[in-house]
C-alpha cells in the first residue's frame, strides 16, 4: 500500500507539466537549409497569426552568401522565400516583424575582404513583396547590422561600426518606415567596443547591450547595457559588468518594465552563460552564472507570457554531442526552474529565440543533419522545454534538407549534477508509453524507483531526493517496452 502511494504520487508530480508531442495538429519539428558549404542562421520571428519569417544567409549555389528569408505556417509548411544579393556576400543577423513589414539586418560585402563590410537593413511585406533595401556606412572599415526594433514609425537598428581612431564602437541608426536615413549615432571607447544581438526602444531610451573597453575583438571588456535618447540618438549613461577577464553580452529583451541581458562571461571560474536583469533606469536587479565544467555560452532570451525568462544557448558540458544546444528557463527571481539539451554528434548551435504562445523557435546551425559541414537550423520547441525528436533518434537521416520531425522518446542530463541533496530528472515521451524510471548505485543495486506505470507522450520531470544515501556516482535508467536509455549523477555531500 506504501509502494503503491509513492508511485501515485510520483505519476502525479511527473505528469504536471507534460504537453502533447503527438498532436498532429500543431507538432514539434527542425528544419534545415543549405548545401556543401557554410550556411548560417540567426534568427526568427513571428507575426499575429503565428507565421515565422526565418532570417537565414546561403552559399547556395555559392561560392559566395546571399540573404534568404522564409515564411513558414506554424506547421512547418513553407509558405514563400525570398533572397537578397549581389556578387559580394550578404549575411543576416536578426529578422524582426512589425505588422504588414518584416525586416532583415546583417552585412553587405562591398568587396572580397570582410574589413569591407557595410550595415545592410532589407524590407519586404508579410506577403513576401520587396519594398526597400538600405545601407548604411560609417566610411573607416567594418560595419554590421545586429538588432531592429520598430516603435510607431521608426526603426531603429545598432551593431558595430569602425572608427576613425578608436577601433570598434556602438553605432545606434534612426531610420523611417520607407528606408530614409534620419540620424546615426556612434559611440565608445579609445578601444574596443561593439553592440550585440537585439536592442529595445523604452519610452525615453534605445536599450543597447555588448561589449566595452576591450583591448581587442578577442581579449577583455565588459559586458555593457547603453542608452541613447530616442528622439535624438544622444548617449545617456551605460552600466557595465564583469570580471577581470573576457565579459560580453550578446543579447537583450524586455518585458515593458524591465530589461534582461544575456551573454559569455570567462571571469567566474570557467567559460559560463550570465543572465542579467535590469529596470529601466539602468540599476541592476540581480545576476546569475550557469554553466558546468565545459564551454556555454548564449545570444538570446525571450521572456513568456507568465514573466518567465528562457534563454538560448549552447553548452559542451550537457547533452549528446560536442557541442549543443542548450534551454534554460528562468523564474523572474533568478531561480533556475529547468534546462534541457538538443543535438547530435556534432556540434549544434543557437543564436536566436522568439516565443509564440506555447511554442519557441530557436534560430541556429547544425552539423550534425545538414547536407553540408555547417547549415542553416530552425527548431519549434515549446516552453515547457520540450524538443523534437532528432532523425538520429529516430534511426535515419533525413532525406533531404526539409526534414521535419515528431517530439521523441529522450532521457535528460539531470540538473543539477553534482547535487547535494535534490536533483530535477526529465524525459520526453514521442507516444504514450509504459515506463520505469529507476536510481542504481555504482554496483547496480537499485536505490530507488521514481516511476512505474504508464505515461502520455510529451515531457515529464521527477524530483530525485536523496538525503539518506551516501556520497558517490549513481545511474538513473529510463525503459520503456521498445528503448532505454542510462545517465550517471554525482552526489555530493
Amino acid at each position: 500500500m506504501v509502494r503503491s502511494s509513492i508511485i501515485a504520487i510520483a505519476l502525479l508530480l511527473l505528469s504536471a507539466g507534460s504537453s502533447p508531442a503527438g498532436d498532429m495538429l500543431d507538432p514539434l519539428w527542425y528544419q534545415v537549409r543549405g548545401g556543401i558549404n557554410t550556411d548560417e542562421s540567426w534568427w526568427a520571428d513571428t507575426d499575429a497569426q503565428g507565421n515565422i519569417y526565418w532570417a537565414t544567409h546561403q552559399t547556395v549555389p555559392g561560392p559566395l552568401a546571399d540573404i534568404v528569408l522564409y515564411k513558414l505556417a506554424p506547421d512547418g509548411t513553407e509558405l514563400w522565400s525570398r533572397r537578397w544579393g549581389d556578387s559580394w556576400n550578404e549575411q543576416a543577423y536578426v529578422v524582426t516583424v512589425a505588422d504588414s513589414l518584416v525586416l532583415v539586418g546583417g552585412t553587405k560585402w562591398t568587396g572580397v575582404w570582410t574589413a569591407s563590410c557595410d550595415m545592410a537593413l532589407v524590407c519586404w511585406t508579410t506577403r513576401g513583396d520587396s519594398l526597400w533595401d538600405f545601407t548604411w556606412d560609417g566610411g573607416f572599415g567594418y560595419e554590421e547590422l545586429d538588432g531592429i526594433a520598430v516603435d510607431g514609425d521608426t526603426i531603429y537598428a545598432a551593431g558595430w561600426t569602425t572608427g576613425e581612431e578608436t577601433g570598434n564602437d556602438l553605432a545606434v541608426l534612426k531610420v523611417t518606415l520607407d528606408g530614409r536615413l534620419v540620424n546615426s549615432r556612434v559611440w565608445g571607447t579609445p578601444f574596443w567596443d561593439e553592440a550585440n544581438g537585439q536592442i529595445v526602444v523604452g519610452p525615453q531610451y534605445v536599450y543597447v547591450a555588448g561589449r566595452y573597453n576591450a583591448p581587442s575583438e578577442l581579449t577583455g571588456g565588459d559586458a555593457v547595457l547603453a542608452a541613447f535618447d530616442k528622439h535624438t540618438l544622444e548617449y545617456v549613461w551605460h552600466r557595465t559588468w564583469g570580471g577581470m577577464e573576457f565579459d560580453d553580452a550578446f543579447g537583450m529583451t524586455g518585458d515593458g518594465e524591465h530589461l534582461y541581458v544575456v551573454g559569455l562571461t570567462l571571469s567566474f571560474g570557467g567559460s559560463h552563460i550570465f543572465l542579467l536583469k535590469y529596470a529601466l533606469d539602468g540599476a541592476l536587479q540581480w545576476s546569475t552564472i550557469w554553466g558546468g565544467t565545459g564551454a556555454e555560452s548564449s545570444r538570446s532570451l525571450a521572456v513568456a507570457e507568465n514573466g518567465d525568462i528562457l534563454v538560448a544557448g549552447k553548452t559542451t558540458a550537457y547533452g549528446q554531442g560536442k557541442h549543443d544546444i542548450v534551454l534554460l528557463r528562468y523564474a523572474p527571481d533568478d531561480s533556475l526552474q529547468w534546462f534541457q539539451t538538443w543535438g547530435g554528434p556534432e556540434i549544434e548551435t543557437a543564436h536566436g529565440i522568439v516565443i509564440d504562445g506555447q511554442h519557441a523557435y530557436i534560430a541556429g546551425e547544425t552539423f550534425s543533419f545538414g547536407q553540408g559541414k555547417n547549415d542553416a537550423l530552425l527548431i519549434k520547441a515549446d516552453i515547457d522545454g520540450q524538443f523534437p525528436v532528432t532523425s538520429m533518434d529516430q534511426g535515419e537521416r533525413p532525406e533531404d534538407d526539409r526534414a521535419i520531425h515528431p517530439a521523441a522518446f529522450r532521457l535528460e542530463q539531470n540538473y543539477p549534477n553534482p547535487f547535494n541533496a535534490e536533483t530535477m530528472i526529465s524525459f520526453t515521451l514521442s507516444s504514450t508509453a509504459r515506463v520505469t524510471l529507476r536510481i542504481f548505485d555504482i554496483l547496480g543495486r537499485e536505490v530507488r524507483c521514481l516511476a512505474d506505470g504508464e505515461f502520455p507522450a510529451g515531457y515529464h520531470r521527477a524530483p530525485f531526493r536523496a538525503s539518506e544515501l551516501p556520497s558517490g556516482v549513481y545511474l538513473y535508467r529510463l525503459e520503456s517496452e521498445n528503448h532505454s536509455q542510462t545517465r550517471k549523477l554525482v552526489l555530493l555531500r
